[in-house]
């Protein structure tokens, strides 16, 4: 929570006075594929990145009256070596975790072979010219979000379809829970 929420909250919070008062600016915080496909294993990061797009999509709102907007960038896989500098928790999982994707993903970072997809200069650039207003982010300025990956399609649908299914199948009962009329 410090680093992928409190951290950019601060940072934001430290920069807003001075975009409001030359009424102009851009905040892009890079969340995570994570947040919206709540893989086993990363609760914790998942969380804090689930965190900071709700920050960030509140934040929007409160901003945009000052000319001020924001970009959620929700990148999956990239080759920033994060694979080599993970450090696995000293504490062995319980016994009941052997076997469970928990525990092979924690074998694959331990074991350094984690293999991103995603080539993070082309990410990078991506994300200037959205904020910028060029090349692919031409006419697409104001968009709130902007996923990257190629596995970020699938896992963003899964997460569009777990929500869609709620709907489907509660959608008379959230209809229902009004206040009675008097």
């Amino acid at each position: 929570m410090e680093t992928a929420y409190f951290g950019p909250l601060r940072l934001t919070r430290a920069v807003l006075p001075y975009m409001r008062k030359r009424r102009y600016g851009v905040i892009v915080n890079i969340s995570s594929v994570a947040a919206m496909e709540a893989h086993d294993a990363l609760g914790a990061y998942a969380g804090a990145k689930a965190a900071l797009d709700g920050m960030t999509r509140v934040l929007s709102k409160e901003i945009a009256p000052f000319g001020i907007r924001t970009l959620t960038v929700s990148p999956g896989t990239f080759n920033t070596n994060i694979g080599n500098n993970t450090v696995v928790g000293k504490n062995p999982l319980p016994d009941d975790y052997k076997g469970s994707v928990t525990d092979q993903t924690m074998q694959v970072i331990a074991g350094r072979m984690f293999q991103a997809k995603g080539d993070p200069e082309k990410a990078m650039k991506a994300v200037y010219e959205v904020v910028v207003g060029e090349g692919i982010g031409k006419g697409h300025e104001t968009e709130p979000l902007l996923p990257l990956g190629q596995e970020t399609v699938a896992l963003a649908k899964t997460a569009q379809d777990h929500i869609a299914h709620a709907l489907e199948v509660f959608g008379d009962v959230c209809n229902s829970v009004t206040l009675d009329k008097k």
